[in-house]
């Protein structure tokens, strides 16, 4: 039963799934290879899963994860006249890598699923408040709030001088 949750909802999602890759990549041949890529990483490994949604929420993160390996593996082609500043535009590459991890780490800690959830479909994947709540059968208002209650903890989070460690609140 999980073989055909998990191949349908794949299918159903592909198109989604291929313009994220796309975005990230910058290269149909890639996002097409990301989602092969996907595809067998999810069937390998998840096999077991019976609910849809979870299908889904996995697949995205999939994909997201297997872009971030294309794009690490990739060689970087730099004219020669550009090799002084190589060391320096690698520094600031791993700067905002690490930077991107702290922020997934803290959403990952400090919000809620549901608020999780629905910024992702937000911000990752440009889905409107309407067709959020359509999808996770809410109201628009319950989305709205879930989706600024989690911007507003993210800004809290990320204010200059306050610690990412700090569990008061």
């Amino acid at each position: 039963m999980s073989d055909k949750i998990i191949t349908t909802t794949f299918q159903h999602l592909r198109q989604r799934l291929k313009h994220q890759a796309k975005r990230w990549l910058h290269s149909e041949d890639d996002a097409s290879d990301v989602l092969q890529e996907a595809f067998v990483r999810l069937w390998t490994s998840y096999r077991h899963i019976d609910n849809p949604r979870e299908v889904e929420a996995l697949s995205i993160r999939i994909v997201r994860n297997a872009c971030a390996d294309m794009l690490r593996q990739r060689p970087s082609l730099v004219p020669l006249n550009e090799t002084d500043n190589i060391a320096e535009e690698r520094s600031d590459r791993a700067i905002r890598e690490k930077a991107l991890n702290e922020v997934e780490q803290l959403i990952s800690q400090r919000l809620s699923p549901l608020q999780r959830h629905i910024l992702e479909l937000h911000e990752y994947d440009g889905l409107s408040v309407k067709a959020i709540a359509r999808r996770l059968n809410k109201q628009e208002a319950a989305v709205r709030m879930n989706l600024s209650r989690a911007r507003k903890t993210l800004r809290e989070i990320m204010k200059p001088g306050n610690s990412h460690n700090n569990d008061n609140e």
